[in-house]
């Protein structure tokens, strides 16, 4: 069940980059490092590309559509051969999970992305990145969620400076600007570099 999951956080973002059969992800709704609802972080490493995204969720914003009532049935344990990446065979279990998800973007204001934030030098994750990311939503209708990967949120607690009594370095957030942040394995750290429409 949670490698179901983690597919369809996956096909959130990624889309038919995912999965070809699957719904269109987010990513593939803001393109382009120029795309409305887009902040260009500058990073230009290849394959050390990552981004954030933040969405508005609600009954008019963005929101999973679940099919049958949103069942999700799991089948019967089986014993069976499994093929390792290198097609090698083994024995171990399986078990069908089947359910029908698709994912609802009724309009580009409900979505933003950060993208080409990179392992280089001052490319990396800040709040200033953030921060115009959100003037880009429209008054009353900011992100409720923000998701990033776990490196994304470890270059956002490194730009911050501490401000304590203790001198312990700064914690890792757990939101910002009042937006709930979500690490999610499933945003990688090896996307292509967006490039201009």
């Amino acid at each position: 069940m949670e490698a179901a999951l983690q597919k369809i956080a996956s096909q959130t973002w990624y889309g038919t980059n995912a999965d070809a059969e699957g719904f269109q992800g987010i990513a593939s709704l803001l393109p382009f490092k120029n795309s409305p609802m887009v902040i260009d972080a500058g990073g230009t490493a290849a394959s050390t590309a990552t981004s954030v995204f933040a969405i508005r969720t609600d009954i008019q914003a963005v929101q999973y559509a679940w099919g049958q009532n949103g069942k999700i049935s799991n089948g019967e344990i089986v014993h069976c051969e499994q093929y390792a990446s290198n097609m090698s065979k083994y024995w171990g279990y399986a078990q069908p999970i089947t359910g029908y998800v698709g994912l609802q973007v009724p309009t580009l204001q409900c979505i933003g992305r950060i993208c080409n934030i990179t392992a280089e030098n001052g490319k990396g994750l800040t709040d200033g990145l953030l921060s115009q990311l959100l003037e880009l939503f429209p008054v009353g209708k900011k992100p409720t969620m923000l998701f990033m990967s776990q490196r994304s949120l470890g270059q956002l607690r490194r730009s911050r400076t501490a401000t304590n009594g203790t001198g312990a370095e700064a914690p890792y957030p757990d939101s910002v600007f009042g937006i709930q942040i979500y690490p999610s394995e499933a945003i990688i750290n090896t996307e292509a570099v967006l490039a201009a429409a």
